[in-house]
């Protein structure tokens, strides 16, 4: 079922109250009472979609992680090739700079970068390039080499006060990878 306007308005008020408050100090240390006084909201309304600020930081997850995925699958644009693609991603990440610092830093959920790294679509474009070049005992450790490199790539480019085109990245992060699956 679809959320009302009203609804999506509220959680959208809630998940940058939270990610304003983040960059200031640890979830750990942050209560319901803060998020609901800096977004204007009622308690009993943050409670009506949320049991905690660990619950609301996963929505937030999941939004991260649902997006990439869709420009993953190419349901944006079914003529988007892998640069494309990763340009997209990349771009996403720098227009939403604090959050992405946050969440790829492992600042707030050391989990996030493994949910990433296990998007289907992450696993089955390189699992399919790999299958290839590889006998079946080596893909795993290819798999794990190629992923985590280029995560580290990205994590380098994001934490960057001045940053590349996110054209330049993409097209350097998924070279580097043609090269290491030749």
């Amino acid at each position: 079922m679809k959320e009302n306007q009203r609804v999506r308005l509220t959680k959208q008020l809630l998940r940058e109250s939270l990610i304003d408050l983040l960059a200031e100090k640890n979830i750990h240390k942050i209560s319901v009472r803060e998020i609901c006084d800096q977004a204007q909201i009622n308690r009993t309304t943050f409670y009506k979609y949320y049991g905690s600020p660990y619950d609301l930081l996963i929505d937030i997850e999941n939004v991260v992680l649902a997006q990439i995925e869709v420009w993953l699958s190419g349901k944006e644009n079914q003529t988007a090739d892998d640069v494309r693609q990763l340009t997209q991603i990349l771009a996403f990440m720098d227009e939403n700079l604090t959050l992405c610092r946050l969440l790829i830093n492992n600042t707030i959920d050391s989990r996030f970068a493994e949910r990433l790294l296990k998007l289907p679509n992450i696993q089955r474009l390189l699992g399919d390039q790999l299958v290839g070049g590889y006998q079946s005992d080596e893909v795993d450790y290819m798999y794990q080499f190629v992923v985590n490199g280029g995560f580290f790539m990205i994590k380098t480019w994001i934490n960057k006060d001045v940053r590349e085109a996110p054209e330049k990245i993409a097209a350097l992060l998924l070279r580097s990878v043609g090269k290491i699956l030749e």
